[in-house]
């Protein structure tokens, strides 16, 4: 019987161990994607990612799953990888745009640029520059520029070009990490930009913020500016072995009279938590699918207090942060890169409408390293995640 007993802990224990997200780093998990549906291979595809990032990244910073997909998918679909479907790929990338196309307005959009060099035997030797995009609204769109000799002065010439469609595109919000010197040291440059500019469902009062110490993972101190409110908000507490969090969702977009995007905040009771762990755990918890799990939570009184963000600009060379993906690309001299915006602050100066709420309230203070994220609801797909472990540093 304490035979039986102990065999039935120890499979359970091998068997959370082995479906772990951590334990899947370094394996071939991202091939494994190639056999999935398109719905559980995003879903996959952003907690494997997210996690990868939170052990990798060092300092606050914020990264897109969504964007890094769809880099990878336009790389797979122009070649780029072994052993990988290029027909498959463009099917993802359709389900992709598909599914997000009723999603990208003027405060968030997404979208790749694509750089190709290759030699052309027309007479004489001459060298293509084809551009192509992948984006919600010219998925399309490409050109190409033939060059005798390809110089410092042609590279500089096409990045002033795509620094001023960027900074048109994004509104201004985005600067982009290109530089002449990578147009021609590679023949691919596949750079993906993702912008997310606050537009809170519920406003924050901005007359409610103020300045107080954000405790550090070596448990030093910096000043940062909170926000804060006072609202029904879904939340749950975790408490298991070492671990304790609060998840805290706030309304982020509201369309059509409905909440279409979401702002968790995962926010460990200690100071030095693993944020890494945390998401495992996080993931463990809602079995890899947030909506569903998320309309299963309770609504509770919280009087919240976060960290703004503001303009917050993240860049990420890809090969080197998701080398698990990068393992299987055939392609020499390529450049994959990834810009994040995101913006989280305040944007109301009216008085806060729930100063005088009476009822037994929980307060929840993000004065500690935390994770959140934004989450489209209807697809389930993680827009931007942040790892915000106190000071943030300007790039």
């Amino acid at each position: 019987m304490k035979i039986s007993l102990y065999l039935g802990i120890l499979w359970n224990l091998l068997t959370l161990i082995l479906c772990s997200l951590e334990s899947r780093i370094g394996s071939d998990w991202f091939e494994q994607l190639e056999k999935v549906d398109e719905m559980t291979r995003w879903y996959k595809f952003d907690f494997m990612t997210s996690m990868i990032f939170l052990k990798k990244q060092v300092g606050t910073s914020v990264f897109s799953p969504l964007c890094a997909d769809v880099n990878i998918l336009g790389q797979i679909s122009e070649g780029e990888f072994e052993n990988f479907s290029r027909s498959k790929a463009k099917d993802d990338l359709k389900f992709i745009f598909n599914e997000m196309k009723f999603k990208v307005f003027r405060s968030f959009n997404f979208f790749t640029c694509f750089y190709k060099k290759g030699v052309t035997l027309v007479d004489d030797v001459t060298l293509n520059i084809q551009y192509k995009l992948f984006s919600m609204f010219r998925e399309d769109f490409s050109f190409k520029n033939q060059y005798e000799s390809f110089t410092e002065a042609d590279a500089e010439e096409i990045i002033e070009k795509h620094s001023k469609w960027l900074e048109n595109i994004s509104h201004g919000l985005i600067t982009t990490p290109l530089k002449p010197s990578l147009l021609l040291n590679n023949d691919r440059i596949y750079s993906s930009f993702i912008f997310y500019n606050n537009i809170w469902a519920e406003k924050f009062n901005r007359n409610a913020s103020y300045e107080d110490n954000f405790q550090l993972s070596n448990g030093k101190i910096c000043v940062r500016k909170f926000m804060r409110m006072v609202n029904p908000f879904k939340y749950v507490h975790i408490c298991k072995d070492n671990l304790e969090y609060h998840i805290v969702v706030v309304p982020y977009e509201r369309r059509w009279c409905h909440c279409t995007c979401y702002m968790f905040y995962l926010i460990p009771t200690t100071h030095d938590t693993d944020l890494s762990n945390l998401w495992d755990d996080f993931y463990t918890f809602c079995n890899g699918k947030i909506s569903d799990s998320m309309m299963r939570w309770d609504l509770k009184n919280i009087y919240l207090h976060i960290p703004t963000l503001e303009r917050l600009q993240s860049s990420f060379n890809l090969v080197d942060l998701l080398y698990d993906v990068f393992k299987y690309s055939k392609t020499y001299n390529l450049n994959a890169s990834m810009t994040t915006y995101l913006n989280v602050d305040e944007n109301d100066n009216q008085k806060d409408k729930n100063e005088n709420f009476s009822h037994e309230i929980l307060c929840v203070t993000a004065n500690r390293p935390h994770i959140s994220f934004v989450l489209e609801y209807t697809s389930g797909r993680i827009l931007l995640l942040t790892k915000d472990e106190g000071i943030i540093s300007s790039e």
